[in-house]
């Protein structure tokens, strides 16, 4: 006879998704303590993903520092956490995505 099966706590955790623009720095708002977990292309736009607790997204919220770099084209943020890297135009345009979440500052509302 098999051991009686504990019921599961649900996990309080949520994966988000953030659409980027296609500019070389921007900020994303996203809730305090998000993990950014990588970065790809759906539809076409850059996206950011990150691993949120859910029962803290309705508070407070940070704004990241996002840079996009271009191979060869400019310098990496000297702090910046690399995310990953996307390829558009049939990969003619290839972009390095960094964070700098040590770097957010609060967000407004």
């Amino acid at each position: 006879m098999s051991p009686p099966v504990e019921p599961t706590t649900p996990s309080p955790f949520v994966v988000y998704k953030y659409p980027l623009d296609l500019k070389a720095t921007q900020e994303v708002r996203m809730p305090l303590l998000a993990r950014i977990l990588c970065v790809q292309l759906q539809y076409g736009r850059p996206t950011l993903w990150a691993m949120v607790n859910r029962e803290a997204a309705a508070e407070n919220h940070v704004m990241v520092p996002v840079h996009m770099v271009g191979t060869g084209h400019a310098e990496v943020p000297r702090d910046a956490d690399y995310v990953g890297t996307v390829q558009l135009d049939e990969g003619t345009l290839v972009l390095h995505v960094f964070h700098e979440a040590h770097h957010a500052r609060q967000a407004n509302g």
